[in-house]
């Protein structure tokens, strides 16, 4: 038995087990490592499972009976011989997950909370140590990456940003898909989708001047209110429908893009912007054919952008009938104005918008 393990650890993060602890004036408890490999290890206590990076030489054991030690001061821990170094990575308790997530310079975001979906306890165990290798190489990543220039407003929106994808990825353990996206792929993923959101708020020349002309007319368009844009000239009008076009064209390539595709998760760019998106396929009569009439899909993408910060959009289609709904984090109103003018150029292309909502 260890009883140096988790000293530092627990005296040093605002976790779900030290709110336990403190709320049951506990000072020690026994865990058992029910994980250990590449470095990650994973201890369960009562309901909770701790998610740590194992920075020693020490190797543990699956089945190792390890003290806990719930220390309130750093003098305390001067006084035990040799702690185990760890990294706390996150962890699992009937609540749902918790993850660390650092930002130099902005060390009031230091985690993300998800909710757990319904799992079992085999599913919990496959996703804590997928989390695990994840928020590893998340972190490892997102300190290399200048933050010095943003405001607290943006690391909130990466904050959301990562949330969300980690809710969708989260998903396959529930469905049991037979293939899961790789833990640091997709956290190289996000990192890419933050370093282009700084790339283009930093350094303009990194995109095409078409969509420099076409950001201007998003932030000069955020402006205006509904009479004065009815009341635009005709030119003007042309330009501002040509940034829905380009959002609706983006839409209908994904929509095609996914009934070629059989992987139900990924990361692609459209128009220079990384994109996530997922598809849930609900087939008629048990068939598995991939034919646009035998499926009911549904899609939902999430994006990065500067000037509505997270999208989260959900399309659900059946055959030409779309159900669409909008969560953008930023400036909604822009896209509120023109949902007439988007369900007429869908009609165009004969699909039938039954419904379009913005959260």
């Amino acid at each position: 038995m260890y009883d140096k393990l988790l000293s530092l650890i627990l005296s040093q993060n605002n976790s779900f087990l030290l709110d336990y602890a403190k709320k049951n004036n506990i000072n020690k408890m026994v865990g058992t490592v029910l994980y250990s490999k590449d470095n990650i290890v994973i201890i369960g206590v009562k309901n909770f499972l701790f998610l740590l990076e194992n920075q020693s030489t020490q190797h543990f054991k699956t089945g190792t009976r390890v003290n806990l030690n719930f220390l309130k001061s750093q003098e305390k821990t001067n006084n035990i011989d040799g702690p185990i170094k760890m990294k706390y990575l996150g962890e699992s308790s009937k609540d749902g997950f918790k993850l660390s997530m650092k930002f130099p310079n902005f060390k009031d975001i230091d985690a993300i909370i998800l909710k757990s979906p319904n799992i079992t306890e085999s599913q919990n165990m496959k996703a804590s140590i997928w989390l695990s290798e994840f928020s590893r190489t998340l972190n490892g990543r997102l300190k290399n990456l200048k933050f010095g220039n943003l405001e607290t407003r943006e690391i909130t929106s990466f904050k959301k940003l990562t949330e969300k994808i980690v809710v969708a990825l989260l998903k396959s353990f529930k469905d049991n898909l037979n293939s899961v996206l790789s833990p640091s792929h997709s956290a190289n993923k996000i990192v890419d989708m933050i370093r282009a959101y700084i790339s283009k708020r930093d350094n303009p020349d990194f995109f095409s001047k078409n969509e420099i002309r076409l950001m201007k007319e998003l932030l000069t368009l955020q402006e205006k209110d509904k009479n004065f844009l009815l009341n635009k000239n005709e030119s003007q009008i042309i330009k501002k429908n040509n940034i829905v076009d380009k959002t609706l064209s983006s839409y209908l390539t994904i929509k095609n893009l996914s009934l070629e595709t059989k992987t139900p998760l990924m990361f692609f760019s459209i128009f220079g912007m990384p994109i996530f998106f997922t598809i849930d396929r609900e087939y008629q009569n048990n068939s598995k054919s991939y034919q646009n009439k035998t499926m009911n899909q549904k899609l939902n993408l999430i994006l990065l952008t500067n000037n509505f910060g997270v999208v989260d959009a959900h399309i659900q289609s059946f055959e030409k009938e779309i159900y669409i709904s909008f969560e953008l984090e930023n400036n909604s109103e822009y896209f509120k104005l023109k949902t007439q003018y988007f369900i007429k150029k869908l009609e165009k292309k004969d699909y039938q918008i039954k419904r379009i909502d913005f959260v």
